[in-house]
C-alpha cells in the first residue's frame, strides 16, 4: 500500500491507525510532499509533483501496490483551505494520480480532523 501525505507528523500516527484498522496493512510506504492533495489536483506539472511521481514510479518497480491512499488534514500549514475544498482537492489529485498509469486498482482519499477524527472522501476503483 502507498500512502501519499502531508509532511506534518501529527498526523501519521492517524494514517497509520486508518490503515491498521482499514486495509490490515501496518507497514504502508509512505511519500510526504507539503500539502500533496493542493499540489496534485492544483499544479500537476509543479516540480514537488514531478518527484512525488517519479519517486512512486520507481517504488512501484520494485514494490508493487494495488491501493494508494491520499491523505489531508485540518490545520495544514500548507493548505488551510475547507474541508470541502480539501475533499474536492482529494478527488481531483486521485485523478491525476489514476492518469499517471502505475497500475492502482483502488484509489482512496481520507481527511483528518484536528481531533485525529478520519473522514472518508473518495474510495473508488476509478476516480474518473
Amino acid at each position: 500500500m502507498i500512502v501519499i501525505l502531508c509532511v506534518d507528523g501529527e498526523i501519521q500516527e492517524h494514517v497509520l491507525r486508518y490503515c491498521g484498522n482499514h486495509f490490515n496493512e501496518s507497514t504502508p510506504d509512505l511519500f510526504t510532499e507539503y500539502a500533496p492533495e493542493r499540489w496534485i489536483a492544483e499544479d500537476p506539472l509543479a516540480p514537488p509533483v514531478l518527484l512525488l511521481r517519479q519517486n512512486i514510479q520507481h517504488h512501484m518497480m520494485h514494490h508493487p501496490s494495488t491501493t494508494i491512499l491520499l491523505v489531508s488534514h485540518a490545520q495544514c500549514t500548507q493548505n488551510a483551505a475547507s474541508f470541502a475544498t480539501q475533499a474536492r482537492q482529494v478527488r481531483a489529485a486521485l485523478g491525476e494520480i489514476a492518469r499517471w498509469g502505475l497500475g492502482f486498482a483502488r484509489y482512496v482519499g481520507i481527511w483528518i480532523a484536528a481531533d485525529g477524527t478520519v473522514q472518508l472522501v473518495a474510495d473508488t476503483p476509478s476516480p474518473a
